[in-house]
């Protein structure tokens, strides 16, 4: 047999044809078994070809017969690495750098096989050596950039992957994991492009889609997000995060339905993902699906048992609404309980215990514990230092203020919420700042939800300085760096990172508002800033907080503008002799003991409409408020149909349309109207109200002693049906309570009196409490 040529075989191999280099090889070796190229390159074909065991095998051989190669020993290292055995291909790469130390590409390797092997540290040195060795190897400014970002350090992680692509721009993972670190450090709009850029290399990528998708939910562009996951799905069926992603953009689109069916799709693919579990019974939960949220809570318990999110969600639930008066009593006993069982199983031993129980907090209230209209202040205090003490153990620098900090020339008065944005609470608290001094103070103010409007805006124009800050961590070093003197809380409770923010200790005075009317129940908030008028006697033993009672409602609401345009009756299908109560409140506000109020109205007044608005958690709570209705007017041989419609969803002109054809406004009994009143009385709307004992069951009583329209203020819920009775029969009386509304109402809008009483409060707190200033 003629002596075959390893020049020949080599030339094949550098040619590709594999299959005719591999034969020539065997040839050779079974002619010259020892022949140290043919084992090397042999091990390197199989290595190629994806056969490690046999590349690893022949490389070897060639190793013994030639053990001061540093190429055999870098070969045979990728062919560890690549089946999985790390630590043989660190041994490997180590000794090749030993007979070759200056290889740039052998450091790139042994970085990555130390990656694979979690030790990022070293990973990361020979990434940077190899770099110093090959400053063009665009792989090693990528993987470098891969290992900052998993350390945190997403900024030099940007720097190594635009380094990447200045080499070659075309690198997909490079743009891909730049797209990647861009959007995490909120730079959306770079990102986007940069995504864009990789889907024009590889249009049929789901990945790109999906995380594109994940910017534009970022950027607030829903719908187009939901476009671009279903085309990552339709890439992708089994793509189990691209699905829940979209379940994601349904959601916040409110369109339940369609986000409950993604969850359950991801969930199909990924089966035991808990956090998963988690979002979907949330869902579930918004849309008071109570029976089914609870099953998926602890579905996610079997998945992960320790899991204290899914624990707090399961132990605090409450319906929105209910369906009779026995359930609130059966709820709150159970709330008890789960409160007891949370707060005895919350460890705060590790950094992992401490990251979970701050998690869980994050997202959870007690919002809806304060619509039972119970005094809450044991429940809320116990929960109060529960969330206390996780906070303070995750953010132990902010248990206390320095008290050496150095003295401002202003009072530097701070303020912090959600809801700066056309909301209820935006309303009610804008004119606090509007009125301030600002010779005196230095406003400060913090916005926190995700997404500013042009009722942002008008915050921005009477600040100071004004923050938009949705995340965390940003907002409670922005405010401890600001070193304010007094910090104001329009709302806690509503939204649960205000909450956490509010258990620290981040400034000297920190005080309460009522844009959630209720004890905080934390022990960092010193004072609740609230209105005389609406505080019954006594009412301090309703408060953890020391109880500032303000003059007059406390606020300086500025009278609503007028409607652009105005709906005729006709629009909203009701006709001209219909006697219009309004009853505009959120429906978790009608507690089912006064469902029974509605039907003996209309039993007294044959044409009465009652105008509900549809509730912002969806038809399912719709129904069941529409169920109750059913029942009570059943009760009382009356048909629900002929007396009570429920308007969809309004924009702001159709709303006021709305008071502006009704004819008498219907307070709700235990959690009065605020926003929803003013608005009310500015369109001249007599006001049927029935104070109790809460100050958020007291907000449209207080109105109308403003107003000295007392007339329509009742002592019981007999009383309160038969004012409503005779202001839809007896059209004078009526009449004349307009007029006493339009004559008088200027003295609701735009109140200085209170904002004198604010001042002087702010100036000196402990004065003020005392009576001294």
């Amino acid at each position: 047999m003629p002596t075959l040529s390893i020049e020949l075989a080599f030339k094949y191999h550098q040619a590709g044809d594999l299959a005719e280099a591999e034969r020539l090889y065997r040839q050779i070796l079974i002619q010259q078994p020892h022949h140290i190229d043919a084992n090397h390159l042999l091990g390197v074909l199989a290595h190629q070809v994806g056969n490690y065991d046999v590349a690893i095998a022949y490389i070897e051989t060639a190793i013994k017969l030639n053990p001061r190669n540093p190429d055999f020993y870098g070969n045979l290292g990728e062919a560890y690495r690549l089946s999985g055995k790390f630590t043989e291909a660190i041994a490997s790469f180590q000794k090749a750098l030993k007979l070759q130390p200056h290889n740039g590409k052998t450091h790139y390797n042994l970085g990555n096989a130390l990656q694979a092997q979690g030790n990022l540290e070293q990973a990361i040195s020979h990434y940077q050596r190899a770099i110093d060795l090959i400053p063009n190897l665009a792989q090693a400014h990528h993987n470098l950039g891969f290992l900052l970002k998993a350390q945190g350090d997403t900024t030099k992680a940007i720097a190594a992957y635009r380094q990447a692509l200045a080499i070659n721009p075309n690198y997909l993972q490079a743009l891909h994991s730049l797209g990647n670190a861009l959007q995490e450090s909120g730079l959306i709009l770079e990102a986007l492009d940069i995504y864009m850029k990789a889907l024009e290399l590889s249009p049929q990528s789901a990945e790109i889609y999906n995380d594109l998708g994940n910017a534009l939910q970022a950027n607030y562009d829903f719908d187009r997000a939901i476009v671009v996951y279903h085309k990552a799905i339709e890439l992708k069926a089994d793509f189990a995060e691209a699905y829940y992603n979209l379940g994601n953009a349904y959601t916040v689109r409110a369109r339940a339905e369609e986000a409950e069916f993604s969850y359950r799709q991801a969930l199909l693919i990924k089966h035991d993902r808990a956090d998963w579990y988690i979002t979907l019974g949330t869902l579930l939960k918004d849309q008071n699906k109570i029976p089914e949220a609870i099953a998926t809570f602890q579905t996610a318990l079997m998945y992960k048992p320790d899991c204290l999110e899914a624990r707090l969600k399961i132990w605090l639930l409450l319906p929105i609404i209910y369906e009779t008066t026995a359930q609130v009593s059966q709820w709150r006993t159970r709330f008890i309980e789960g409160l007891n069982q949370l707060i005895k199983s919350v460890p705060l031993d590790t950094p992992i215990q401490i990251s979970e129980a701050v998690k869980a907090i994050q997202n959870s209230t007690n919002f809806y514990l304060a619509y039972q209209a119970q005094n809450d202040l044991e429940l809320q205090t116990q929960y109060g230092d529960l969330v206390h003490r996780i906070m303070i153990a995750a953010y132990p620098q902010y248990a206390q203020i320095n008290p050496n900090r150095p003295k401002s020339t202003k009072i530097r008065l701070g303020f912090i919420s959600n809801y700066f944005r056309n909301h209820t609470v935006g309303k009610l608290f804008l004119g606090w700042l509007q009125s301030c001094d600002h010779q005196q103070f230095e406003i400060y103010c913090y916005y926190t939800g995700k997404l500013p409007t042009p009722a942002t805006d008008a915050f921005a124009a009477v600040s100071d300085f004004i923050y938009h800050l949705p995340r965390l961590d940003t907002v409670i070093d922005q405010i401890a760096q600001d070193q304010l003197d007094i910090l104001v809380f329009t709302d806690i409770g509503m939204h649960p990172e205000t909450t956490q923010v509010a258990a620290l200790r981040l400034a000297p005075v920190q005080c309460l508002a009522w844009g959630h009317p209720v004890t905080s129940g934390l022990p960092t908030i010193d004072y609740f800033l609230s209105s005389d008028l609406m505080e019954p006697e006594g009412a301090e033993a309703h408060y953890r907080e020391q109880l500032i009672r303000l003059p007059n409602l406390s606020i300086a609401y500025a009278r609503p503008e007028s409607p652009q345009y105005l709906l005729e009756r006709s629009q909203f299908q009701i006709s001209e002799d219909a006697i219009v109560y309004l009853c505009c409140q959120s429906l978790y506000k009608y507690l089912p003991k006064y469902d029974y109020i509605f039907a003996a109205i209309a039993k007294r007044v044959p044409k009465a409409k009652f105008a509900f608005i549809y509730s912002n958690n969806g038809d399912y709570v719709t129904r069941q408020f529409k169920q109750r209705l059913d029942i009570a007017f059943a009760r009382q041989n009356q048909n629900s149909e002929e007396h009570c419609l429920i308007m969809p969803r309004l924009n702001r002109d159709e709303y006021l349309s709305l008071n502006r054809i009704a004819d008498i406004f219907l307070d709700t009994i235990d959690w009065s109207g605020g926003n929803t009143t003013l608005e009310a009385i500015s369109c001249n709307l007599p006001v049927v109200t029935l104070p109790t004992q809460f100050m958020r069951g007291r907000h449209s009583y207080a109105m109308l002693q403003m107003l000295e329209v007392t007339e329509t203020i009742a002592s019981s819920e007999s009383e309160y049906i038969d004012i409503a009775v005779k202001l839809g029969l007896d059209h004078p009386w009526r009449a004349s309570i307009v007029e006493k509304i339009k004559n008088n109402s200027d003295r609701l809008y735009n109140d200085q009196v209170c904002i004198k009483a604010l001042e002087k409060f702010w100036k000196n707190p402990h004065s003020y409490v005392s009576g001294e200033a």
